[in-house]
């Protein structure tokens, strides 16, 4: 038998294989399947819930703010309000912007403040003529003389 041949009979048992084992695969005969019994629904499981009252609640978070411990329950964006709401508390007031003897004077909280003193834990970097501008570490804050600010 020559080289070719044998090829031709490996490639043909081959394809009689193949052919085989897709039918054996496809087969449908015989008994179908039966489905499941139903599954009985099983009772909920008893879960000892605790009532709290608003006193206990109010409690808690007492105790977790003397700890220093943030509220569990404030979403992402309450808890960014409540700092920007502390951030607008901590700004000092701005009443006016004066100019006295060719020198800028801001008046922040009442008192008089120039360029380079320091005020709440703010730096006073800039006088202008239509506010100040603080600096408290990398940040820097405008306000305005009008009542304004300029908070990012």
């Amino acid at each position: 038998m020559d080289r070719a041949k044998a090829k031709k009979v490996v490639f043909f048992v081959l394809l009689i294989a193949l052919v085989a084992v897709i039918l054996s695969l496809m087969r449908t005969g015989g008994e179908k399947p039966l489905p499941s019994p139903p599954r009985e629904e099983l009772p909920p499981v008893p879960t000892p819930v605790k009532k709290v009252s608003v006193e206990e609640v109010r409690a808690y978070l007492k105790d977790i703010r003397g700890k220093g411990y943030r509220n569990p329950f404030l979403s992402q964006k309450e808890r960014e309000w409540r700092s920007f709401r502390e951030l607008l508390g901590a700004l000092p007031r701005l009443s006016g912007v004066l100019m006295v003897g060719g020198e800028k004077v801001a008046i922040l909280d009442g008192a008089p403040v120039k360029e380079g003193e320091r005020i709440r834990g703010f730096s006073l970097v800039r006088i202008e003529e239509k506010g100040v501008r603080l600096r408290r570490g990398r940040r820097e804050y405008f306000l305005s003389v009008k009542g304004g600010s300029d908070v990012p």
